[in-house]
């Protein structure tokens, strides 16, 4: 689900389709946005649910995933919450850039930024109804060291975004992760972590793209 231009959903996509992996994707978008173009230029099945409550907008939602033979799971990357009617019926996620519960909402990146934390980083949990609320499934985190730029945090969350997506994706696939009813999220297999990503992607193939992306932008927050 998409707001916005998409930029973490397309880079991660990408990655995905080199590495050959076989997930499929559903878009549904909240509004008219830069993301929706990603749909047409992959083909993938595009739904526009615009000018809704988010009770309304939620309805709509499961209605639409309904008429899908099997949805694994909602990543959300929408301005809006989303309520029961939907998070009842399929597990939603999120990625927020920020280690919730600190820096909720709109600007968390510029929120660290400003703030005298020593560490940033991000979050990929379950949705409930409350804002960047629910159990946490994974965080990376960097050091904030003296003289960073926000420019340079907002790089640096990108890619630990793009990371925590292609985890999740990299759980589904090796069947990792077990969610059950109400929020509730267990790793069922056995995982490893380090000192910044808790836990670490399994995916070989997942983590050199990780690598690459770094080299790419001449920076490094992960590994």
């Amino acid at each position: 689900m998409v707001s916005s231009g998409g930029s973490i959903f397309r880079y991660a996509l990408e990655l995905l389709k080199s590495c050959g992996s076989k997930v499929k994707f559903i878009m549904i978008s909240d509004r008219e946005c830069k993301a929706e173009k990603i749909a047409e230029e992959y083909g993938l099945p595009l739904h526009k649910i615009y000018n809704k409550s988010k009770t309304e907008f939620s309805v709509e939602c499961k209605k639409c995933l309904d008429r899908y033979e099997k949805i694994d799971a909602v990543m959300t990357f929408v301005w809006r919450l989303v309520t029961k009617e939907l998070i009842d019926a399929y597990p939603c996620v999120n990625i927020h850039p920020a280690l919730l519960p600190a820096f909720k909402g709109f600007g968390a990146v510029k929120q660290a930024y400003d703030s005298n934390v020593k560490f940033f980083g991000s979050t990929l949990h379950m949705v409930d109804e409350e804002m960047d609320h629910g159990p946490v499934i994974a965080q990376v985190q960097t050091p904030k060291r003296m003289g960073i730029t926000l420019k340079e945090m907002t790089e640096s969350a990108f890619v630990q975004d793009v990371y925590l997506m292609l985890l999740f994706i990299d759980f589904m696939e090796r069947g990792v992760i077990k969610i059950g009813s109400h929020y509730d999220v267990n790793l069922v297999a056995e995982i490893t972590m380090d000192d910044r990503c808790n836990p670490l992607i399994g995916n070989k193939r997942y983590a050199e793209k990780v690598r690459q992306l770094q080299e790419i932008r001449g920076i490094r927050v992960i590994y």
